[in-house]
């Protein structure tokens, strides 16, 4: 079984060591690093090559949407999963276009964030070249597109990052296929 990385960014310590509590109680999940702000995840990201990087939207200086672009640029064998208090489908819109794979809404269940982990690390594009990313055409699984976790799906034609969400209530979805 292969150990998930994870790196963590939230301003809360306490957020963050309760998320770090859960996921140590799993075997295949371990914490490669923490960070409480934008900057200071990137720099973390980098150094631990996290598999999954788990960043709230409202961090501190560079903030959640402006990390996930980083990221996204710069490890792009990392997968995003985007945090956010926020419910609005503008939100889930800025998380996809910035390359986020996931969208958790707070608050969440350590059980919905373990799943979205696995959900994205699972689904890391096959081909390593950022350049090319194919569209995956598979089923969406249980509970997938539902308003509190929303996967999206590597494709070539839309968002900035190469990324589109598949499923069919998302504005980028639809405004992407026109």
């Amino acid at each position: 079984m292969a150990i998930i990385r994870v790196l963590l960014a939230d301003e809360s310590a306490r957020i963050i060591e309760n998320l770090r509590k859960r996921l140590g109680q799993e075997e295949d999940l371990t914490v490669c690093a923490v960070a409480g702000d934008g900057d200071t995840a990137l720099q973390e990201a980098l150094r631990t090559q996290p598999n999954v990087a788990v960043v709230d939207a409202g961090l501190p200086g560079m903030d959640g949407i402006q990390t996930t672009e980083m990221l996204v640029q710069y490890l792009p064998n990392t997968g995003v999963i985007l945090l956010s208090m926020e419910a609005e489908n503008e939100a889930f819109r800025r998380a996809m276009l910035a390359g986020a794979r996931e969208f958790l809404q707070k608050p969440f269940s350590g059980d919905e964030l373990v799943s979205a982990i696995r959900r994205v690390h699972d689904h890391q594009p096959l081909d390593r070249n950022p350049e090319v990313r194919p569209h995956r055409r598979s089923a969406p699984r249980e509970g997938w597109g539902s308003r509190r976790s929303r996967p999206t799906s590597p494709c070539r034609s839309a968002g900035p990052a190469g990324w589109r969400c598949w499923t069919a209530h998302c504005s980028l979805a639809t405004s992407a296929s026109s």
